[in-house]
């Protein structure tokens, strides 16, 4: 191949774009496999590419081109059609030209190009995304032939997280002749399932999550790249420019990032985060054990009444479903049928007040699909209130909300949304844990018996979620009105389910150990307690972290002239009873022989336990 590809210098008539070319190649067996988020930040990464003036004023206004084949519905090209792409790039023999590939989408990159070479076409820019090997490869994914100039190769570096959804992923390049030279590796160490960490791969380095304002919550370094090669840019050039946005992305991403090309080597870790003011106790652990903290509630609690009036939407399916305390107030969800989102609800507690304060009415979080005002079970966790909201026909979004003055209640940042395009939200639970030596945000969301989690390197930083497993955890119950996780002082992570099926069995606790090394929930023996009735576990529920204490509340259905809310606050002094129980694993009874129960025993005996209540 001619030494233009191979060499360092600017590429020759880098001026004139005209010619141009721009080629984005999705993987998968079929385009709708990829996640839709990648796909459409394939497309609207060409139109940013085109819209750029530098472009716009060497192409004549009309941009590159990327619509290559007869019937090509998007900007971007599925993989399956690399070789009809080849052919027309033969007829069209564009400069420049750039590919970009993700998945197999890279691998096909990488054979247009090789394809190309004997062409005499010089590919100016290619960008192979985490390549996975397809079925019609010519020749090796991760070997670069020589009339490519520049390649930027983003390929995720497995870590033991990896194993929560594995997936394949891509390698280190290099030269068919084994050399560096023009190669850019960058290998990220995600520490999330393959599946999720193959598509940051392609996706974080695309700009990542966008925020309200319509920027990117990371660094576009695809299109910074690919603009500095169309203007002529050396590898050397893009090594230099490319060098602060790896650093930003690491230290956003909670990630450490490798890169390496031919003379140089630089591994870049994640630098420190001073949280905000807004997030002054990001902590829900206790010091004991959950389970003894649990024991330690009373089975009846004390009631009182706050008083209102609270505006009603005057519809019968609206009511109260979560409650959070914070402090001096009750923060209680509510949702509004007649409405395109729900609300918050401020409720002074102190002895002296005990009343409706004020509201928050929630963010319209779709205003295009079925409203979401349907706010659930909700979690506070120091600063932050997470809360979910459902439409009842599978769609959902999650939002976090600063209550750090829960007066002046305000979203975190549009951009930390957990949106769920195909699954409901009945409740939420947020927890912190320790990662690797540092602190991450877990985050558990609730839906008919299936429990999603995912997880962020830094909530109060502006890092957002990301799933870790590929798949829900399923669990026995299917009416759950809270969900709420607590991590314990060994770094154990338990969720507390509250409410169980329907009548009669309203007033349940379920404590669940959550393993998502294994994906498991392992059930306690239920736990009862004595609502009154008016107030149930079926309405707003919470269980509220107090010092070394939990303390469990449980409001009525509505709030109209005033609300009863009942508290169930732990005495002094464990009991002897609950001491001695706290103090021993759980058990349940087989034949009158006590044994420490296995997977299935505790809900074997949840079953019985309900027969005989009904049987009395």
């Amino acid at each position: 191949m001619t030494g233009r590809a191979r060499s360092n210098r600017r590429a020759a008539g880098s001026g004139d774009l005209r010619r141009g070319v721009i080629v984005v190649l999705s993987g998968g067996f079929v385009d709708v496999m990829n996640p839709p988020e990648v796909r459409d930040r394939m497309d609207q990464y060409i139109a940013d590419i085109n819209a750029d003036p530098y472009v716009q004023a060497h192409t004549n206004g009309k941009g590159l081109t990327f619509k290559l084949l007869s019937k090509q519905a998007h900007p971007h090209i599925h993989q399956a059609q690399w070789r009809k792409v080849a052919k027309a790039l033969e007829v069209l023999r564009p400069s420049p030209l750039v590919l970009v590939g993700h998945s197999n989408g890279g691998a096909a990159a990488v054979s247009i190009a090789r394809s190309l070479e004997t062409k005499r076409v010089t590919v100016d820019l290619l960008c192979t995304h985490d390549s996975v090997q397809t079925i019609d490869d010519l020749g090796e994914p991760n070997g670069i032939p020589g009339n490519v100039r520049i390649n930027l190769n983003p390929y995720v570096i497995p870590t033991p997280a990896w194993m929560l959804a594995p997936f394949p992923i891509g390698r280190r390049n290099r030269r068919d002749d084994g050399s560096l030279e023009g190669l850019l590796n960058v290998g990220l160490t995600y520490n999330l399932g393959g599946a999720f960490a193959h598509k940051n791969a392609f996706y974080e380095l695309a700009g990542g999550y966008q925020e309200a304002g319509g920027g990117f919550g990371l660094p576009h370094i695809l299109l910074d790249v690919t603009l500095a090669a169309l203007r002529g840019a050396t590898t050397a050039d893009v090594l230099t420019m490319l060098q602060p946005p790896i650093q930003t992305l690491a230290t956003k991403s909670r990630i450490v990032i490798q890169l390496e090309t031919k003379d140089f080597r630089r591994t870049f870790e994640p630098e420190a985060i001073a949280p905000p003011a807004l997030v002054v106790d990001a902590k829900n652990a206790v010091s004991l054990d959950i389970r003894r903290a649990i024991d330690a509630l009373p089975k009846r609690g004390r009631k009182v009444t706050y008083a209102g009036p609270v505006r009603s939407d005057k519809d019968g399916g609206s009511h109260i479903q979560g409650v959070a305390g914070s402090g001096n107030y009750f923060l209680l969800t509510h949702s509004d049928k007649s409405d395109k989102a729900g609300r918050i609800l401020v409720v002074d507690r102190r002895p002296e007040q005990r009343k409706f304060v004020t509201e928050y009415r929630l963010p319209a979080l779709d205003d295009y699909g079925p409203p979401l005002n349907h706010a659930g079970g909700c979690q506070a966790i120091g600063d932050v209130l997470a809360v979910p909201s459902e439409s009842g026909r599978n769609s959902s979004v999650v939002a976090f909300f600063d209550i750090s003055n829960p007066l002046r209640i305000r979203e975190l940042h549009a951009s930390l949304r957990i949106v769920r395009t195909q699954r409901d939200a009945a409740a939420v639970g947020i927890t912190t844990i320790t990662r690797n030596g540092h602190n991450a945000w877990l985050c558990g969301v609730y839906d008919s018996g299936s429990v999603d989690f995912y997880e962020s390197p830094d909530l109060p930083g502006g890092a957002p979620f990301h799933p870790i497993l590929s798949s829900p955890i399923k669990v026995d119950e299917k009416h759950h009105q809270a969900l709420l996780l607590f991590t314990d002082s060994s770094n154990r992570v338990f969720a507390a389910g509250l409410n169980r099926g329907n009548f009669p069995y309203f007033d349940r606790l379920v404590l669940y150990s959550v393993d998502l090394v294994t994906k498991s929930m392992v059930p306690d023996p239920d736990r009862s307690y004595s609502t009154g009735g008016v107030t149930r576990l079926r309405w707003g529920a919470d269980l509220e972290s107090v010092g070394s204490q939990l303390v469990l509340h449980c409001t009525e259905r509505n709030y109209g002239k005033s609300c009863d809310i009942k508290t169930f606050v732990p005495p002094e002094r464990l009991p002897k009873r609950a001491e001695a129980r706290a103090r021993r694993p759980a058990t349940v009874r087989t034949g009158g022989a006590a044994r420490t129960p296995g997977k299935g025993a505790t809900r074997k005996a949840a079953r019985r336990e309900r027969k005989r209540s009904m049987r009395s």
